[in-house]
């Protein structure tokens, strides 16, 4: 016998596909975050193409998101910049998909290869591009893993990898701009 989960009950308040409209209102989101989780596939749907009504979603999969979205919020995190009004012309967001963040694990993995095993707080200065004020705000907020060393702070490799493909770091508010250009490039040209 299946297992009823906790968002069965909406197999009886809707269809089997849902729109766009029906998707937000259930999901609790806002119509900017639908549409990103719809366009870049974090909830699978069919695109038509057309202006208006355009989405057709499967409640079944939106079942599986919220279910998802509770275990794992940031993985469906928007990306940097996603709620901005105004982008440049030509500006390209950064989109945490599964496979980026693979991607962006192996770059940030090919980054360090010349770092030891134990960096400084100086050395993931130079690595990030942000301040050492920040990255101790990081490791006091808990974000960064390290270890208290006498008077300082040394970060483990394999933590600071994993911050840096982290959404909490790719969401980080004030990005450097140096690194989200070597990052989306990065993306694009893999």
């Amino acid at each position: 016998m299946k297992k009823k989960g906790k968002y069965e009950y909406l197999n009886k308040l809707y269809p089997p596909v849902i729109t766009k409209d029906q998707f937000y209102r259930i999901c609790n989101v806002s119509k900017k975050t639908a549409a990103h989780l719809l366009d870049n596939g974090l909830v699978p749907c069919i695109n038509s193409g057309k202006k208006t009504r355009k989405y057709k979603i499967k409640l079944e999969d939106v079942i599986v998101y919220l279910e998802t979205r509770e275990a794992d919020p940031g993985q469906f995190a928007a990306p940097y910049g996603w709620y901005k009004a105004k982008m440049k012309p030509g500006a390209k967001r950064l989109v945490l998909s599964k496979e980026n963040i693979r991607k962006i694990k192996h770059y940030f993995k090919n980054l360090l290869s010349v770092y030891p095993d134990v960096l400084s707080v100086n050395q993931v200065s130079d690595v990030t591009g942000y301040s050492t004020t920040t990255i101790l705000k990081w490791i006091n907020k808990g974000s960064l893993k390290s270890f208290h060393m006498g008077n300082r702070y040394v970060v483990p490799k394999i933590c600071l990898m994993e911050f840096l493909s982290s959404p909490v770091f790719m969401q980080t508010l004030v990005h450097s701009k140096y690194e989200k250009e070597r990052l989306i490039k990065f993306l694009n040209d893999e």
